[in-house]
């Protein structure tokens, strides 16, 4: 039986974040291939109860009491992850932002070095770069293979909260020379996978988006609760893109849409606005999909892939989305299923066409369907993951 060593940075309770949707979609699929995994994550004391062992996701976890983002049991729930996101996007001063922030520290470090010493792993999986250095503690001869999830373009991420062209190359050199470290490189953005394919053997790169299994659709039915829906977490890109659409675009929306708001991005809309609900953290997202009409993306920023855009597109749902909320997708020339427009009023414009033309609305719930099986579907994407796991000569991508 196969093992793997994974680390993922953040305890978490609840689904409240893109990156955590991520982590579970990975580990059910090594449950269904019957390959054990022991995790390793920052501690975090708020947290009583994990998702991952209340969910029997992992054969063991392990929770390293020392933690880069802060201080030990002063932060409760949400804040505490929101101060992890935070964290993310900042430059250490002491490399005067020349450089990726390093966070394999040497007592995470030790963890590692110790857990590898007491048990063999075919695998060794971390997530984001800023843990690359992690891989340089293989013990020799184990015959463990490193494997990183980037999951975020971080040179973008930092640019995006820099708004400096300055450091970028050598964030970039820094980005390239730590994801070169190991054996193979798994991208959620195919736009990312053919960027460092071009730096990095292209053998080591794969193209493994998002995925779901499908989930219940209903075409043509639009005697729903709720027209128009976005969920998110509150991140800094969510809520510049949520703060466009409730400003720039509710205004040209029709009168008599009902639109909700789910997630915990909820927390930072003080303002109330007409016809818009805001929902908060919802537990059982399948119900708030299959009870909504059409999603919405109006993303201006960010890097990887957005995960809740492929959530709804599992669903049969239409989403309209921002050009930035497409990234990562192979192909953006789309004939349907997901309708991009960057410009406010035409972004309304698509949204009335959906709620009032019900063969269009109809016609748009196949293609989204379409569109999900052909790139997103977990029978697709676990057929790539047999060829990281398995290793074998032939390793067909995308």
């Amino acid at each position: 039986m196969k093992r793997v060593l994974y680390f993922y940075p953040h305890k978490f309770s609840k689904l409240t974040d893109g990156c955590h949707v991520r982590v579970v979609s990975f580990l059910n699929y090594f449950k269904s291939r019957d390959i054990l995994v022991d995790m390793l994550s920052y501690e975090n004391s708020s947290i009583s109860e994990d998702y991952l062992t209340i969910n029997s996701l992992v054969n063991s976890l392990t929770f390293v009491d020392e933690n880069p983002f802060v201080n030990k049991g002063a932060e409760k729930g949400e804040l505490f992850i929101k101060k992890k996101l935070r964290s993310l996007l900042k430059v250490r001063k002491d490399n005067d932002g020349q450089k990726l922030p390093n966070f394999a520290s040497d007592g995470l470090i030790k963890k590692v070095r110790d857990l590898l010493a007491k048990c063999h792993y075919d695998f060794f999986l971390v997530t984001y770069t800023y843990w690359a250095d992690l891989a340089m503690h293989l013990i020799s001869g184990h015959g463990t293979r490193s494997i990183l999830d980037t999951n975020d373009f971080l040179t973008l991420q930092l640019y995006y909260k820099d708004g400096s062209f300055k450091n970028v190359g050598s964030m970039f050199s820094d980005e390239l020379t730590r994801a070169s470290k190991f054996d193979e490189i798994i991208h959620i953005s195919y736009d990312e996978k053919v960027l460092f394919s071009n730096f990095i053997h292209e053998d080591k790169n794969y193209f493994i988006p998002q995925f779901f299994e499908s989930n219940k659709h209903e075409f043509g039915n639009l005697n729903k609760r709720f027209d128009i829906i976005f969920v998110g977490g509150k991140n800094q890109f969510n809520i510049e893109g949520i703060n466009w659409f409730l400003e720039k675009v509710l205004p040209f929306i029709r009168k008599d849409a009902r639109i909700a708001i789910a997630g915990n991005i909820c927390d930072i809309i003080d303002k109330q606005y007409d016809r818009v609900i805001k929902l908060g953290f919802v537990e059982d997202i399948e119900n708030l999909y299959t009870s909504s009409k059409c999603c919405i993306c109006p993303i201006k920023k960010g890097s990887g892939m957005k995960i809740k855009v492929i959530e709804a597109l599992s669903f049969g749902l239409p989403v309209v989305s921002t050009s930035k909320g497409v990234d990562g997708f192979v192909n953006k020339d789309f004939e349907g299923g997901m309708i991009v427009e960057d410009q406010a009023e035409i972004f309304a414009e698509q949204l009335n066409r959906l709620l009032t033309d019900k063969e269009f609305y109809k016609n748009q719930c196949q293609l989204s369907l379409n569109l999900f099986e052909k790139y997103f579907s977990a029978e697709i994407n676990y057929s790539k993951l047999d060829k990281v796991f398995d290793f074998k000569a032939t390793k067909s991508k995308l």
